[in-house]
């Protein structure tokens, strides 16, 4: 009885391997007259119709289609296309079709991370802009790469959740090719789960929908439904409905290019022998293995090396479990060594792929740039030349219709503007004169609060002197007055050089500033210059001194501070002053324009005399004032320095 099971089943082999070998030479010539023609014809009539939205956006989406489905050979004219397609300026549809194909690309070429992140963001992106079609195809290839990466159960918990979104997405579409296609990736997913009954259940409903399908289109996914089928029905043992559903698989991948077909062979020879050695019918398994390498060595061409090596690893391993229940052990062995040599040989090539893919990026990035600078360029050319023609146009129509109105305008104008001068003129001295009225009462404040306190102390001891009632009394009395007296040098030169350092044009901004920070003998204090210095005219940098020496007096009077930096930034259009302690500050710093203190009304006088802006920021960490002069303001005043 086993014998004649046995022959029975090899008949069923050969039939079915003669009858896949028919389909596939017949196949391939029909392929050729099929989907991709098909595509192309409906793209050239697509053109010829009025220009629209509509008529663009399916433009769009046939040279995606074309990308997909046309040979590698000539892969790469519909990848242009599409490019060359998508940057009309409001073309934001098809800019996603070609973020879309990139990403499906990365990810077919082993760099999964990448793919997955780049597709997760354009499916996003195409949903919200109601693209539901190939938002949903976003969501199939994210599923699929989620299932190559990870087996766990969230991880197909995962997969299946955006499978069944892209088919809810299909149906807001109605389109059907989108519906069975996402269908067929279900099917796929019931498969690997070996839940063969949910498998024959879902591929039924997409082939009703197929042959629901008046246009046509969605029978270009049928090969794939029927080749869901047949597997499932082998897994359940029935083997003359999954003979059928494979040779009607074969007949339908016709429509398509020719790597599917022999992809699909390659498939099904795989699936055979594995269902074989479950039986244990040994001959026909190695049989199928024989032929599925053979389809598989076809297939290295015409697929990318990640999927290549996979496929080759499979069928190793595939063959390695085969002589292993034999008890054919150096077999065994000797095929389980080259499938690690082969999985070792495919993550090597997917690394180097991927730095490939990588590199090819940045390139294709660099000459995206130097287009789009190209075309900005031609663009602003186009622009300016126009705008001058326009407003010569005008000039001269101004000129010829209202040379009196202009001339009047122009007397109108040029009182506006003296009175205007003539105010800021007043403007400017009331505030030199306000500023000079504040240096004066702070210079009074200044003798006041620290020579006046150190001569009533010298002319105490003087009087104590004059009391003494002995020599020694005497001299012991004038030796405290000469450090006394010492001090209020002091003080008079830091007075003398806060008004104006000595020879302050001669030693510019810089040095002048440096003095005055090493003229306060306190380590707290740190200057530090950046940038390329320039000299200013001696007005503006003796303001700008001025601005510093009030801010450093501020800090060092009230601040309390452990630590204070003071910085010159030059940058190439503008000078800025940093001065940042570290103390309890003053509370009212960030509303400046309520305050009424001397020396702030001073900085203010002296910052809008320079065109400057200033704000300072106090918290409980500090406070820090920041002054920025435009070099604009002070053009021709000043020289690089030497």
């Amino acid at each position: 009885m086993n014998l004649i099971r046995l022959s029975h089943a090899t008949l069923q082999y050969r039939r079915l391997s003669g009858l896949l070998i028919a389909l596939l030479i017949t196949s391939s010539v029909h392929a050729q007259l099929s989907l991709p023609d098909s595509l192309y014809t409906l793209l050239k009539t697509t053109r010829q119709q009025s220009p629209s939205e509509q008529r663009q956006n399916k433009i769009l989406e046939l040279f995606f289609e074309l990308t997909t489905h046309r040979q590698p050979q000539d892969k790469h004219i519909w990848i242009d296309s599409l490019y060359y397609a998508s940057q009309h300026p409001y073309s934001r549809y098809g800019q996603l079709l070609c973020r879309l194909h990139q990403a499906d690309s990365l990810a077919q070429s082993g760099s999964f991370k990448q793919g997955y992140s780049q597709l997760l963001t354009v499916t996003q992106a195409l949903e919200r802009l109601h693209k539901v079609n190939y938002a949903a195809m976003g969501y199939l290839r994210m599923g699929a790469i989620v299932g190559k990466m990870h087996q766990t159960k969230r991880h197909r918990a995962e997969t299946i959740y955006y499978y069944r979104r892209a088919v809810e997405l299909t149906r807001q579409g109605q389109e059907l090719m989108h519906m069975v296609r996402a269908m067929s990736y279900i099917g796929d997913f019931y498969l690997e789960q070996k839940n063969y009954k949910a498998v024959i259940t879902s591929q039924q409903e997409a082939e009703q929908l197929i042959l629901a399908d008046k246009e046509g289109r969605a029978v270009r996914q049928y090969w794939a439904i029927l080749a869901n089928m047949g597997a499932a029905y082998l897994g359940l043992n029935k083997e003359a409905e999954a003979n059928t559903y494979f040779a009607k698989a074969m007949h339908y991948v016709g429509i398509t290019r020719a790597s599917q077909k022999i992809y699909l062979a390659q498939g099904i020879y795989s699936i055979l022998s594995e269902h074989y050695r479950k039986k244990k019918q040994y001959a026909l398994a190695h049989q199928s293995l024989h032929k599925s390498q053979q389809y598989l060595d076809t297939l290295k061409g015409t697929v990318s090396p990640a999927d290549a090596g996979k496929l080759q690893t499979d069928l190793y391993l595939a063959l390695y479990n085969l002589h292993k229940e034999q008890a054919n052990y150096q077999q065994a062995l000797r095929y389980h060594e080259l499938a690690q040599q082969q999985r070792n040989k495919w993550i090597t090539d997917e690394l180097d792929k991927e730095y490939e893919v990588l590199q090819q990026q940045y390139q294709t990035e660099q000459e995206k740039l130097k287009t789009i600078s190209l075309q900005k360029a031609i663009l602003q050319r186009e622009s300016q030349q126009e705008q001058q023609f326009n407003q010569f146009l005008l000039a001269l129509i101004v000129l010829l219709l209202i040379t009196m109105g202009l001339v009047y305008r122009f007397l109108k104008a040029k009182a506006q503007s003296q009175l205007a001068l003539s105010q800021l003129k007043q403007q400017t001295n009331r505030q030199v004169l306000a500023a000079q009225d504040a240096e004066r009462q702070r210079i009074a404040a200044d003798l006041h609060d620290d020579l006046g306190g150190v001569i009533a102390t010298i002319n105490h001891q003087i009087t104590k002197s004059l009391q003494a009632d002995s020599l020694q009394e005497l001299q012991r009395n004038l030796a405290t007055i000469k450090p006394v007296a010492a001090q209020a040098g002091d003080k008079i030169r830091s007075i003398a050089h806060n008004l104006m350092p000595p020879d302050f044009e001669r030693i510019g901004l810089i040095e002048s500033v440096q003095q005055l920070v090493g003229s306060l003998n306190d380590a707290r204090f740190q200057l530090a210059v950046f940038g390329a210095p320039r000299r200013l005219s001696p007005d503006f940098e003796l303001n700008i001194y001025r601005i510093l020496s009030e801010l450093i007096h501020n800090v060092q009077k009230h601040a309390q501070a452990s630590h204070v930096q003071v910085q010159l930034l030059f940058h190439t259009d503008s000078l800025t002053l940093l001065v940042e302690d570290d103390g309890i500050g003053n509370r009212l710093a960030n509303n400046h324009r309520e305050q009424t203190g001397i020396g702030l009304k001073n900085i203010s006088s002296r910052v809008n005399y320079l065109n400057a802006r200033w704000q300072t920021d106090a918290s409980e960490q500090g406070t820090t004032t920041l002054v920025e002069i435009p070099y604009e303001f002070l053009s021709g005043k000043y020289t690089h320095r030497r």
